[in-house]
């Protein structure tokens, strides 16, 4: 993340803590957050990410994933499209099966729709195996 984008993140995080506190009380509760906010927080996690930009706001992820989409649409931006990605299968060794060669590393960053990410580095070993438990192990799948 870039300094100009931390800073309007912390920016944020203080102007949301300000309008919790003047609204958090029992007389307030069920306000909803200023469109202002979330607008802000939109522009934000269009750029690095729901998962971080609720973390650091304390915004619910869904909430701030369903505007982020919406304003995608409204602007035809094609940056949150969801994409598949084919990873080849290594080439079978005949007396490894499908490890890869020694010298050969792979790495994988995985990250899920509530923005839980995870890095896998995996070398010398049969690294299809590997992605194929951390992702299913990532998304709750057997």
């Amino acid at each position: 993340m870039d300094r100009t984008t931390t800073n309007q993140l912390v920016a944020l995080q203080r102007r949301l803590a300000a309008w919790r506190e003047a609204h958090g009380g029992r007389a307030h509760r069920g306000a909803p957050i200023p469109d202002e906010l979330w607008a802000e927080a939109t522009r934000i996690a269009a750029r690095v990410g729901v998962g971080a930009t609720a973390r650091a706001t304390r915004l619910h992820a869904g909430r701030l994933r369903e505007r982020v989409h919406a304003s995608a649409a409204e602007t035809g931006s094609a940056t949150l499209t969801t994409t598949f990605v084919e990873l080849p299968s290594p080439t079978p060794h005949a007396s490894v099966g499908l490890a890869t060669p020694s010298g050969v590393s792979t790495v994988l960053v995985l990250e899920n729709g509530h923005g839980d990410r995870v890095r896998v580095e995996v070398a010398g070993s049969d690294a299809r195996d590997v992605v194929v438990g951390v992702a299913s192990a990532l998304w709750g799948r057997r």
